[in-house]
């Protein structure tokens, strides 16, 4: 997934750059949620929260340059991400059991649901990105 936002916004763009950052801002965006969450919901401390001020830097530099999901895009994942919290918004972590077949599958389809969002709002129209239907 990581490929596929780099490279279509990349090509879209004809700047590598602009396809790192928004690359960058997409696993931010992702990881701030992430930790977010466990911290609301008790699974973690809330020190957990100390790096999220440096993601957040490229989440506002893509938002600046015109990179962001869209709010149907955005409606999509948080349906899947209610779902998860739903179910427990357990993380499988690495070679520690127990392993779960379903939180990573919802883990895998919320990533990739945001990964597409960004990279399909750079395939819209200019008009119709951001944050707007």
């Amino acid at each position: 997934m990581a490929a596929v936002v780099f490279g279509v916004i990349t090509w879209r763009t004809h700047n590598p750059g602009r396809g790192f950052v928004a690359l960058a801002a997409w696993i931010s965006f992702y990881q701030i949620l992430f930790d977010r969450t466990q911290v609301l919901l008790g699974q973690h401390r809330v020190t957990q929260l100390a790096a999220a001020g440096g993601l957040l830097g490229w989440v506002i530099l893509a938002f600046v340059l015109g990179h962001r999901p869209s709010l149907p895009g955005l409606v999509i994942f948080g349906l899947g991400w209610a779902v998860w919290i739903a179910a427990g918004f357990h993380a499988n972590v690495h070679n520690l059991p127990p392993y779960s077949a379903f939180d990573e599958l919802i883990n895998v389809l919320t990533k990739t649901a945001l990964g597409l969002d960004y990279a399909c709002g750079e395939l819209a129209p200019s008009s119709g990105r951001g944050l707007h239907a």
